[in-house]
């Protein structure tokens, strides 16, 4: 095995590693939102499930497709690692379009609902329902939709051309005939590759007009608040939902624009472009911890947990037992 196929081999392990732990984290956060939201908060439980289940569908997406992003000699590859063996050339197609369009591409559609949510709830002062919610949701998922029909438009006849893209990655030694067995691939001079860049744009460019929009909003609508419970209820959500914006910026937005301007002025062979999706993998742990971290009741679970075991290590009771839920708990010792 070559120096390059053993580092794609351990890009792939340390890709399905990380989802493995933001599959568990995550888990984690949907306990603590269920169980430690306070009262000021909980109408904003549906977009904290939102995020936990938009990371869930990432994680899970990869530890099936295991997928890898890379760009050789003017032609943009995707590669389909499954554990369970196939033939068909159509699941890959399936495979490829599901996971970029539909989980990766997911994540830049549902976080305007998340802004929108609390624009119509405090603005507007609309109790957002299930339905209302839910059709948010599926107008994203449909924007995702028309991101897969340019997928599938620039992949739908690379299944006829295999002995050209396997002659492409012939001169890599990164790939052999077990890493590079299923893949689709299109040339980087192709016209639907180039709206399916520029969908990607336009979609993070109207995410990014109603994400300040909505905030302004609610700024203006807040700025004056006088109930100081009120207010650090909102300043906590205010932050969540920043992260929601941060995170995806610098783990998904950045290393995908990266691989879109690798592939359009390809100046020859790189490691950038098959680090974008281990990166991107980064997401859901991420993502779940700030929120663990910037919520004060998640925080303070975790502080109590910590005080709890110091006193049965140390043999000596803690000091004070922060709230947790919606219940206040006193201060005690015995």
């Amino acid at each position: 095995m070559s120096y390059q196929s053993d580092l794609l081999s351990q890009l792939e392990c340390a890709e399905i590693i990380v989802s493995y732990i933001g599959l568990c984290i995550n888990v984690l956060l949907i306990y603590l939102i269920r169980h430690h939201t306070i009262k000021n908060i909980t109408p904003y439980k549906p977009i904290l499930y939102q995020n936990c289940v938009t990371d869930f569908i990432y994680t899970i997406s990869t530890i099936i497709v295991r997928p890898i992003i890379d760009v050789q000699n003017g032609t943009a590859f995707f590669f389909v690692r499954t554990i369970i063996p196939y033939e068909s050339p159509y699941v890959t197609k399936f495979l490829a379009i599901w996971f970029d369009d539909f989980a990766l591409m997911l994540y830049i559609a549902v976080v305007p609902v998340q802004f929108l949510y609390r624009y119509i709830f405090i603005v507007k002062r609309i109790r957002v329902t299930r339905k209302l919610h839910g059709f948010m949701l599926s107008v994203a998922v449909s924007c995702c939709a028309f991101n897969a029909s340019l997928f599938y438009m620039t992949v739908k006849d690379c299944h006829k051309n295999m002995v050209e893209g396997l002659k492409i990655l012939s001169a890599d030694p990164a790939y052999n005939s077990e890493n590079a067995k299923h893949f689709v691939f299109s040339n980087t001079h192709n016209i639907y590759l180039f709206l399916y860049f520029g969908s990607f744009l336009l979609l993070t460019i109207i995410s990014g007009l109603i994400i300040i929009f909505t905030s302004h909003a609610v700024w203006k609508n807040t700025r004056n608040l006088k109930s100081l419970v009120a207010r650090d209820a909102h300043d906590q959500m205010t932050r969540i939902l920043l992260l929601q914006v941060g995170i995806p910026v610098f783990l998904c937005f950045i290393p995908v624009s990266f691989f879109i301007i690798n592939t359009v002025l390809y100046t020859g062979p790189s490691l950038i472009p098959k680090m974008v999706l281990p990166v991107v993998s980064m997401f859901p742990i991420v993502n779940a911890i700030l929120v663990m971290y910037f919520m004060k009741s998640y925080r303070n679970f975790f502080f109590l947990k910590l005080r709890r075991f110091r006193a049965f290590i140390t043999r000596s009771p803690p000091e004070t037992i922060y709230s947790t839920s919606n219940k206040s708990v006193a201060p005690h010792s015995t």
